[in-house]
């Protein structure tokens, strides 16, 4: 059964530079905008496959927020390992919640007209951090924007796929040290999960939805209970590129199948 999508009116602000944030998503706007007329003039040309988030997708372009990052190489080798064999762009922009996510695929960004047949998307983590200085209780209206930014991709053209990453494991505790512990479970491990089974059972009812779980790719199996401090950053949230090479691990069914067609 297919949600209505929520609209979200005027354009939103961001937790950086709403400036920058703005000048972000007019680039996504003309890159999708010229993969339509090019695709309209030859549709052997088609973006096929899409990647939206925030800056944990961001990152596969070496960038946050538009800026270098310290491993800018390894993290696009780590895209191109993956992603290579088809025509593909990243549509990510750091520190985005999904309502953000939401007004920028109904403002210029929904892959409408340019041959898309697979788009991923991960999103959600920021909106974690909000619920935890707020009510993690809200996991259920999280999940819900979520499958309403679901909802406007598939709207975008009745042939795509789209693929759900859930949440990653977080870290949010701090040691008697005062640093970032890597327990898992944690504060925010069950308003994740909450929100990754609502993925996952909305996936499990149509055909046009998969849902990727990355979470045993970041959770130690030989130390229960621990992230694996080799494939995050130091705040245990965003992976680094060793950490994104699994992501595409994972999403490379996907995306083999999408070359074969």
């Amino acid at each position: 059964m297919l949600l209505a999508p929520r609209i979200v009116e005027g354009a939103p602000g961001n937790l950086g530079d709403p400036l920058g944030w703005r000048a972000l998503h007019q680039q996504h706007s003309q890159r999708i905008a010229g993969a339509r007329k090019l695709f309209a003039r030859d549709p052997s040309q088609a973006l096929t496959v899409l990647v939206y988030g925030a800056s944990i997708m961001e990152s596969w372009t070496g960038q946050s927020f538009g800026y270098p990052l310290e491993d800018a190489a390894q993290l696009k080798t780590a895209y191109d390992n993956h992603f290579s064999a088809v025509r593909s762009e990243v549509f990510g922009i750091s520190g985005d919640c999904t309502e953000q996510l939401l007004w920028r695929l109904q403002n210029g960004e929904a892959p409408e007209g340019i041959g898309a047949r697979l788009v991923i998307c991960n999103i959600g983590t920021n909106d974690i951090t909000e619920l935890l200085l707020r009510d993690l209780a809200k996991q259920d209206e999280l999940a819900s924007l979520i499958l309403g930014a679901c909802q406007l991709l598939l709207q975008a053209d009745s042939q795509l796929h789209v693929v759900l990453i859930g949440i990653l494991p977080r870290a949010s505790d701090w040691d008697s040290w005062g640093r970032l512990a890597p327990h898992w479970p944690n504060r925010v491990s069950a308003a994740i999960e909450r929100v990754n089974w609502r993925l996952q059972q909305y996936c499990e009812g149509t055909d046009r939805a998969s849902y990727c779980d990355c979470t045993p790719c970041f959770v130690c199996m030989q130390a229960e209970g621990q992230l694996r401090r080799d494939l995050y950053r130091d705040d245990l949230m965003h992976p680094n590129a060793a950490g994104m090479d699994c992501i595409g691990s994972s999403l490379k069914p996907y995306i083999l199948q999408i070359a074969r067609s």
